[in-house]
């Protein structure tokens, strides 16, 4: 479904859908109710009112976030139900903007009149950041009616058509359907045509030229007419450790061969999606490799755009799998001391969030910026926060004998990610990854998933595998201290 979409199957939802369910969080656990609402005409906020002096309101009182369920599926109308969860953040409207949403409240709700005027009764706005859509039980759409991108900054540095590297990987697959709804022209580059497959119609279908990185004379057809780039191609590809290797160098050809094409096609800017990590001597292979390659891009013409990542958390990502198929299929685990190292990761909607944001906002022209989500945690931490998500007891048992490269061919026997992919991965975690500047909060303001959500929003995702989700509401449901 588009944004639009969306929109609609939310607005038809909510204007025949008269209750929904309220979950909060006490001191003694989780606390539903069932209680009237009304939504704003944008969807960026639920109403609903309740006294003073009950559970729900002393638990809002102390924790803010709530989620509300809205829901219409039953088994009779198979191909119109959907279940909404609303996620946000709930106070006492302002005095100014109290009375309009009062009007809107009572608008749906008029017998409600004399209770929401009783002495004990408040009105509460839910600030939605997210709405999880569940289409026939088992089909799932995310929308995040708060986030929308600087209006005019395209049209004023003409920023009209981007060329689009790795779009069939983890996050150029991604990237291509959020540059799509913004209805920029999108031209892909890409070695094997018929491996990108996308669900776009027909209008937003992008552009498909077949070229490759290594080979430059195939560069300049890609590169014709385009005003931006952007260029998400790294060595983490191999099916084995020398593999990888050999890639690090290919990594710095290409880099190289990209630059110089963009430069003779008159490229405005580029944008790159590399990694987190302090420069120096101890750096990892694999960091020091996407430090490099940045510093490649940004030595050409185009203005280049870096942004630096740690880990990644999203459904079909290497980090996440890792963290998955270990957590859920080993109740005990013996692990080498890398897993003390602090990390901070970030939801894959708002890494897509910043890519985006960045070409809308010309004041990220140049600059090379760190991008994470709100929480530090160590690696251990992660694994213990997804074992709570998913209700599991695990055991983690640090040793200090096991090296990267056997660190990494235990995880390749463990999950499916190749050793090749893993090995990196594994060699950077001796690094610690921090934001050490969170510039890009003030340039692209966004609101950033917590890393509990973040596991939720990829658990909804998975299609195979072990981790199904039980149900989104729960786990959505703040965990327990």
């Amino acid at each position: 479904m588009d944004v639009n979409q969306v929109k609609r199957l939310l607005k038809n939802l909510f204007e025949t859908q008269r209750l929904a369910v309220l979950a909060t969080q006490g001191r003694d656990g989780p606390y539903t109710s069932l209680m009237t609402f009304a939504a704003t005409d944008d969807l960026k906020h639920l109403l609903f009112a309740t006294d003073r002096v009950t559970r729900k309101y002393a638990n809002i009182s102390k924790n803010p976030r709530v989620s509300l369920l809205i829901d219409n599926r039953s088994p009779e109308k198979s191909r119109t139900n959907f279940g909404v969860t609303a996620m946000g953040k709930t106070k006492e409207p302002a005095e100014h903007e109290g009375e309009s949403l009062r009007k809107i409240f009572l608008m749906k709700h008029p017998d409600l009149r004399e209770f929401l005027n009783s002495p004990g009764c408040v009105l509460l706005s839910c600030s939605v950041e997210e709405y999880v859509i569940v289409k026939n039980f088992q089909d799932v759409f995310v929308y995040r009616p708060e986030y929308e991108a600087s209006p005019g900054a395209m049209a004023e540095s003409s920023l009209k058509s981007v060329l689009l590297t790795g779009a069939t990987g983890f996050i150029g697959g991604r990237l291509l359907l959020a540059l799509a709804e913004k209805k920029l022209k999108v031209r892909c580059l890409v070695r094997a045509s018929e491996k990108l497959r996308t669900t776009l119609p027909p209008e937003q279908t992008p552009e498909v030229v077949n070229g490759d990185l290594l080979k430059p004379e195939t560069l300049p057809a890609a590169m014709e007419c385009m005003d931006a780039a952007y260029y998400l191609v790294h060595s983490m590809g191999g099916r084995s450790i020398r593999e990888t290797e050999v890639f690090i160098e290919r990594d710095r050809t290409a880099a190289t061969n990209f630059v110089q094409a963009a430069d003779s096609a008159g490229m405005k800017r580029i944008i790159y999606l590399g990694g987190l990590g302090e420069t120096g001597d101890h750096l990892s292979k694999h960091l020091s490799n996407r430090l490099e390659v940045a510093r490649i891009l940004q030595s050409g013409k185009a203005k280049t755009t870096v942004l630096r990542a740690a880990v990644i958390i999203g459904a079909g990502g290497a980090s996440f799998e890792i963290l998955r198929y270990l957590v859920e299929r080993l109740p005990i685990m013996i692990t080498p001391r890398w897993l003390n190292t602090k990390c901070q990761p970030i939801a894959v909607q708002n890494a897509i969030e910043y890519l985006v944001g960045c070409l809308y906002e010309p004041a990220t022209e140049g600059l090379m910026l760190d991008i994470g989500g709100p929480d530090i945690l160590t690696y251990r931490e992660m694994m213990h926060l997804y074992a709570r998500v998913r209700g599991l007891h695990r055991f983690i048992i640090p040793v200090p004998v096991l090296t990267p490269r056997l660190s990494s061919y235990w995880i390749n026997f463990v999950t499916p990610v190749p050793s090749g992919i893993v090995m990196p991965l594994v060699e950077g975690l001796k690094n610690e990854v921090i934001c050490r500047d969170n510039k890009i909060r003030e340039l692209v303001p966004i609101h950033l998933l917590s890393m509990h959500e973040a596991i939720c929003a990829a658990l909804a995702e998975v299609k195979k595998g072990p981790g199904k989700l039980p149900s989104v509401q729960k786990c959505l449901l703040p965990p327990e201290k």
